[in-house]
C-alpha cells in the first residue's frame, strides 16, 4: 500500500501560493508514487479572496469606486476566476473531506502516514488566524509531522513567539525552513540544525513548467506582475523601455490602478501566469514567486523591495545564488540605472540547493 501523504499548505488564490502547492505534489507523486493529497481547508478569508465583488475598504465611497471598477474590468476577472478555478480542479488533488474552521482539522485531521507542513508563509505567526492547522496541532499517533520550506515570512522573533511556537515545533519529526533567520529560529527552539531547503516549485524543471503553461501571443517584452509595488515597478519598467524599445505588459491585482504602460491585465490564471513569465525579455516584480519563475526560466529580472518586513525570503533566494544586486531596495527606485547587463552564471549553485533539498525529502 502507498503511504499517504497529505499536506497542510495555504489554499489562497493566488499564483504563488497554487503553484507551489502543485509542485510539491507532483514532485513528490512522479519520484515515489505516494498518495499524495492536499488538505481541503478553505477558510472564510480564503474563499473570500476569489469573489469579484467583495468589501475592500471600511470608507463608503473608496468601497463604492473599486467595486464600479470591479464591475467594469468584470470580463476579466471572471476569466481569472474560472481559470483558477480549473487549475484548483484539475490539476490538485484534495482530500474529500472539506473543512472550514480550525476546529474541524484538529478535531478530526485526514488520516495519514505522513503530514506535511509547507510551503509559503504557513508559519508566519502574525499573519496566521490559524496557525495551529500549519504548525500540525493535531496527536500525530504513528504518523511523521514533516514541515518542508514553511517560510515566517518575518525575521524578527520574539521570546513570547517562542513560548507559543516552541510546543507544537518539538512535535515536528523533520524541520526546514526557507528562510535563513527561519533556520536559525527553528534551531534555537529545537537545538538540532534545521536547514535551509528551496521553494517546492524549483522542485520542478522548465520543461515541466512549459508543459502547463498558457503561452501568450506576444514574445519579447517587459513583464510587470503587482502585488504591492505599485508606481515603482512601472518607473523601474519604464526605464527599461527607455533603452530597450520593448513594450511593458503588467499583471496586478489592483483594479483602481492606471498605469502608464502598454497593457495591464486582470485574467490570469496559474498557467497564464507562468506563460507571460516564460515569454518575457524582462520581468520586474515585487513578488517572491515572480522572482522565482525569472530563476527557472533564466528571464532577465528586477526584484522590488515594497514590504521590507516581509522581504527575508527574498533575501535569502537571491543572495544564495548571487543575485543580490537584482534587488532594488525599497523607497531607492530613484538611484536605480539600467544597464543590459546579463546575469551571472547561476544554474551550478541553484542545482546543489535543489538537490540539498530533494534529499531532505529523501529522508521521509
Amino acid at each position: 500500500m502507498n503511504k499517504r501523504i497529505r499536506i497542510f499548505t495555504f489554499m489562497l488564490y493566488n499564483y504563488g501560493a497554487i503553484l507551489q502547492a502543485y509542485a510539491l505534489q507532483h514532485y513528490l507523486r512522479t519520484l515515489h508514487k505516494y498518495d499524495v493529497q492536499i488538505v481541503n481547508f478553505e477558510t472564510k478569508i480564503q474563499s473570500e479572496s476569489i469573489r469579484i465583488f467583495r468589501k475592500y475598504s471600511s470608507n463608503f465611497i473608496v468601497n463604492f469606486l473599486i467595486l464600479c471598477l470591479s464591475l467594469w474590468r468584470y470580463p476579466q476577472l471572471k476569466r481569472k476566476q474560472k481559470r483558477v478555478f480549473n487549475f484548483k480542479k484539475n490539476c490538485l488533488s484534495l482530500t474529500k473531506e472539506f473543512f472550514s474552521t480550525e476546529e474541524e482539522v484538529l478535531n478530526n485531521p485526514p488520516q495519514a502516514d505522513i503530514y506535511i507542513s509547507g510551503s509559503d508563509q504557513v508559519f508566519n505567526p502574525n499573519n496566521n488566524l490559524y496557525w495551529r492547522v500549519y504548525y500540525l496541532g493535531f496527536p500525530k499517533n504513528n504518523s511523521l509531522k514533516i514541515a518542508y520550506a514553511p517560510s515566517f515570512g518575518i525575521s524578527q522573533f520574539t521570546s513570547e513567539m517562542e513560548k507559543r511556537l516552541a510546543p507544537y515545533i518539538k512535535d515536528f519529526d523533520l524541520l526546514s525552513c526557507r528562510e535563513k533567520e527561519g533556520a536559525q529560529f527553528l534551531s534555537k527552539i529545537t537545538q538540532s540544525d534545521v536547514p535551509v531547503v528551496i521553494d517546492p516549485v524549483f522542485l520542478l524543471s522548465s520543461g515541466e513548467w512549459e508543459k502547463i503553461a498558457v503561452l501568450p501571443d506576444q514574445k519579447g517584452y517587459i513583464f510587470i506582475y503587482d502585488l504591492n509595488g505599485g508606481q515603482s515597478l512601472v518607473d523601474i519598467a519604464r526605464q527599461i523601455k527607455q533603452k530597450t524599445g520593448l513594450k511593458i505588459i503588467c499583471l496586478t491585482l489592483k483594479v483602481q490602478r492606471f498605469y502608464p504602460v502598454d497593457k495591464q491585465i486582470y485574467d490570469c490564471g496559474p498557467r497564464e501566469f507562468i506563460g507571460y513569465i516564460r515569454q518575457a525579455e524582462y520581468v520586474v516584480t515585487d513578488s517572491f514567486h515572480g522572482t522565482a519563475f525569472s530563476i527557472i526560466f533564466k528571464k532577465k529580472f528586477y526584484t522590488y523591495v515594497a514590504l521590507n518586513h516581509m522581504s527575508s525570503r527574498i533575501y535569502t533566494l537571491l543572495e544564495s545564488l548571487n543575485l543580490k544586486d537584482r534587488i532594488i531596495e525599497n523607497k531607492k527606485v530613484q538611484e536605480f540605472c539600467f544597464e543590459d547587463q546579463s546575469l551571472p552564471d547561476y544554474a551550478r549553485k541553484l542545482n546543489e540547493i535543489i538537490s540539498e533539498s530533494k534529499t531532505f525529502l529523501q529522508k521521509i
